[in-house]
C-alpha cells in the first residue's frame, strides 16, 4: 500500500477502495463537496456529466450543514461541537480515512481537508484532479450522492483540535499588523490583490491586506488541478518561511489550497484567516493597500 500523504493520486484511491487488495482500507469513506455561485468554472467534462460521483460518495456541504449559520459570513467554520454533531449524522468516525474531492479539480476540496485538519482527523486526503481527472480516466461513477454512510449505523465523531491547523479572526490579523509576526498569504488572482479589478461583490473594496503577500492558488497548480511537485511549492514560500503563515482569500476558501500546499511543502503550521477578504474588503474603517506593495 502507497504510504499515505494529504494528498492521493487516483491510482493509489482505486487500491485503498480495492475489496480485492491485500491491504484494503477498510474504514475508507469518500466525500463529495461542491461550490455554489464559486468564481471558478466547472471543466468541461464535469459539465457533460452532470450529477456524476465517483461511487458511495458521502455529500459534504461546507457552506451550509457545516457552516455557522449565525454569521453574517459565507462559509464560516462552525464550532468544534456542531463539526462533531453535523459529521455524525454523516455517518463518520474520527478514525476513519477520509478521500475528499470535489468536481472543479481542487477550488474548495482543500477547505474540507483543512476543516477536519483542525478538528484533528488524521487520516484525511485530497484527490489529485478530483472528478474531472476521476472521468478523463473513464473509471466507474454512479448517479446518486449518500447522505449518509451506512444509514442506520451509530457514529460519534470526537474532534480533538489541533494547534497546526487553525482558523482565525479578524482580531488576529489586526494584532498581526501591529506585531508582523505572521506573514499573511493572499490566494487570491494578482490583479484581484492589486486592486486593478473591482470585486463582484459590490460592498467589496478593491485591494489587499496591508503588508500580505500574494501567491494565486493556480499557480501552484498544474492543468488537472493537482498540486505542484514538492520543489516547486518549497520554492514558492521559500521568501517567507522565516515567519509563521497565515492564509486568506476571498471567503477563506481558496486559502486553505495554499495551506494545503504549505504543509506539502514542509511547513508544519498553518492558520487560515476564515473571513478573508469578504470580512476585511466590506469594512471601511480598516485599512487596505491598493498596487504593489
Amino acid at each position: 500500500m502507497a504510504s499515505l500523504t494529504s494528498v492521493v493520486s487516483i491510482d493509489d484511491f482505486m487500491s485503498w477502495r480495492n475489496i480485492d487488495n491485500a491491504q484494503p482500507i477498510k474504514t475508507l469513506k469518500v466525500l463529495y463537496t461542491s461550490m455554489g455561485e464559486g468564481p471558478a468554472v466547472l471543466p468541461d467534462i464535469v459539465k457533460k456529466h452532470p450529477n456524476t460521483y465517483i461511487p458511495n460518495s458521502i455529500g459534504f456541504d461546507f457552506q451550509d450543514q457545516f457552516a455557522d449559520s449565525s454569521s453574517e459570513l459565507s462559509n464560516t467554520m462552525v464550532s468544534s461541537a456542531e463539526f462533531a454533531k453535523q459529521a455524525s449524522l454523516l455517518g463518520l468516525n474520527c478514525s476513519d480515512t477520509l478521500v475528499i474531492y470535489d468536481d472543479f479539480g481542487n477550488f474548495c476540496a482543500s477547505r474540507v481537508w483543512f476543516m477536519f485538519k483542525t478538528m484533528g482527523h488524521e487520516k484525511v486526503y485530497v484527490l489529485e484532479g478530483g472528478l474531472p481527472l476521476y472521468l478523463k480516466r473513464n473509471l466507474p461513477i454512479s448517479t446518486e450522492l449518500l447522505t449518509q454512510y451506512n444509514e442506520g449505523d451509530k457514529s460519534e465523531y470526537e474532534c480533538k483540535l489541533d494547534p497546526s491547523f487553525t482558523f482565525v479572526d479578524q482580531q488576529y490579523i489586526l494584532d498581526n499588523l501591529q506585531t508582523a509576526e505572521a506573514t499573511l498569504v493572499d490566494a487570491r488572482s494578482n490583479p484581484r490583490f492589486l486592486g486593478n479589478i473591482p470585486e463582484s461583490k459590490v460592498h467589496l473594496r478593491a485591494g489587499h491586506i496591508p503588508q500580505s503577500v500574494n501567491i494565486h492558488y493556480a499557480s501552484l497548480q498544474d492543468d488537472n488541478a493537482c498540486f505542484l511537485p514538492t520543489s516547486k511549492l518549497v520554492a514558492a514560500f521559500s521568501p517567507y518561511m522565516n515567519k509563521p503563515l497565515v492564509f486568506s482569500c476571498g471567503s477563506g476558501v481558496t486559502a486553505c489550497i495554499l495551506a494545503q500546499a504549505a504543509i506539502l511543502a514542509g511547513i508544519p503550521e498553518v492558520k487560515v484567516y476564515d473571513g478573508s477578504w469578504s470580512q476585511w474588503g466590506a469594512n471601511a474603517n480598516l485599512p487596505i493597500e491598493i498596487g504593489k506593495v
